[in-house]
């Protein structure tokens, strides 16, 4: 019933009411494929993390020569952790050797500079899943406003139409002003409510998933430190 009510008043509007509804028709299938695509993606980032944490856990020895792939995010914070870590060993391994020969040790400015990059890089992964959601908080506002241009827009057609109001045609123009005015206001506010909602619930979900891999981030780098910082 709804939908005939909304189709009746788009079929009833002039070219620039019909422009207006078509931009509100495409925010509203602009925010459900965004909502949708959004949590297909968190789920399986989720559904990922689960398994590859607990994989990477089993190592025991996180720069062993064993690997881990998959992930995703957790991936890549997992292998920027494991290459630098490498990397600043084999760097005192040669400017610092120890007695045996080894390097087996990384001092406090190392593990410093392992928190520093693994924070920019959870900054950016957390910066590509927030991407969509500049859009969501776009339709938001935007789709009232089309909805009060619509109101307007409606009102001043049903306004200049009152002087031919004896007429079938002024009548004519006068109701479908109306219907205009009224059709496009329900349909901004209609437009803007789930995508305010969906905007909530994807940013809590990305903030959530962005805690859990900072955890896992800090985990490793503790596990390292532990294993391998050297004690003066």
């Amino acid at each position: 019933m709804s939908s005939n009510i909304l189709l009746s008043a788009y079929q009833s509007s002039d070219f620039f009411g019909k422009c207006i509804f078509i931009a509100l028709f495409f925010l509203s299938i602009l925010t459900w494929y965004i909502f949708v695509q959004k949590l297909v993606q968190l789920r399986t980032l989720e559904g990922h993390k689960r398994r590859f944490v607990q994989t990477v856990r089993d190592l025991g020895n996180i720069l062993s020569g064993e690997t881990v792939s998959g992930g995703m995010s957790f991936s890549t914070v997992y292998h920027n952790i494991r290459t630098k870590a490498v990397r600043l060993l084999e760097k005192n391994h040669y400017f610092q050797p120890s007695e045996n020969g080894n390097a087996t040790f990384l001092v406090k400015d190392d593990i410093d500079m392992l928190n520093d990059s693994t924070l920019s890089l959870i900054e950016n992964e957390v910066k590509i899943l927030q991407k969509e959601l500049v859009v969501l908080s776009t339709i938001v506002t935007l789709a009232p406003f089309l909805g009060i241009l619509g109101t307007v827009w409606g009102i001043l057609i049903s306004l200049t139409s009152l002087g031919e109001a004896g007429s079938l045609i002024g009548n004519q123009n006068v109701l479908s002003g109306l219907t205009t005015a009224l059709a496009t206001t329900v349909l901004g506010l209609v437009i803007a409510i789930p995508a305010l909602i969906f905007h909530n619930i994807a940013k809590v979900r990305i903030h959530n998933f962005a805690a859990s891999l900072s955890d896992f981030g800090f985990e490793m780098i503790e596990t390292i430190e532990i294993q391998f910082r050297r004690v003066l």
